[in-house]
């Protein structure tokens, strides 16, 4: 069995007030703190885990999500997603997901005391070792350029998974308790996900 993920992330809560905001302005000097911030949202050990969507690869089944508003609901919603990765079994698909989700999420584990997901454990794996199929490897086509899902949908007449919202809006959504909008956005990258590989796959979408 399979499962398409997608995950989004923001700074956590507090960082600012850690030795975080020094070590970032060394690397980007000209950023404001407001950027600093936003930028935390992007490293395992500086930001959280806000929202998990999930579906079988069957486009006829639904679409699921997860989100946490808080450090003690990330942990309680990685506990719920452990059990969700233990049902479906070892495969995951996603876009990006072998640089940035599985990672992030792996690390998200050991920050709260959890077990990683067995799916998650992917260090020191040899490639074909690992099941997962990562969508933006896959158009990639043996070259070097790196393709986004935005642009994938786009190349394939897919329709636009940022139509209503992009990445950089969750941090805002977030601020202003748009759980609910950020849950539609995560769920909208999973269905967008699903359409690519079945594309991929030769399927009808």
């Amino acid at each position: 069995m399979a499962l398409v993920i997608d995950i989004e992330t923001i700074p956590r809560p507090g960082i600012m007030d850690t030795w975080f905001p020094e070590w970032a302005a060394q690397k980007n000097p000209d950023a404001t703190p407001e950027e600093l911030e936003r930028m935390a949202g992007l490293h395992a050990e500086f930001g959280m885990v806000c929202a998990i969507g999930y579906a079988s690869p069957d486009v006829s089944k639904p679409v699921h999500s997860l989100t946490a508003a808080t450090l003690e609901a990330e942990r309680d919603m990685l506990v719920q997603f452990a059990e969700t990765l233990q049902h479906y079994g070892g495969t995951l698909i996603g876009h990006n997901i072998k640089a940035f989700d599985i990672p992030f999420l792996a690390k998200r584990y050991l920050a709260h005391g959890l077990r990683i997901p067995e799916p998650l454990r992917v260090a020191g794996k040899k490639p074909w070792e690992v099941p997962h199929v990562d969508t933006l490897q896959e158009m990639k086509f043996g070259g070097d350029c790196s393709m986004s899902l935005r642009s994938a949908c786009l190349l394939l007449g897919l329709g636009d998974p940022k139509a209503d919202c992009s990445g950089g809006e969750v941090w805002d959504l977030f601020k202003a308790g748009d759980m609910g909008v950020i849950a539609r956005y995560v769920e909208s990258d999973v269905e967008y996900t699903r359409k690519l590989w079945r594309v991929l796959l030769g399927a009808k979408v």
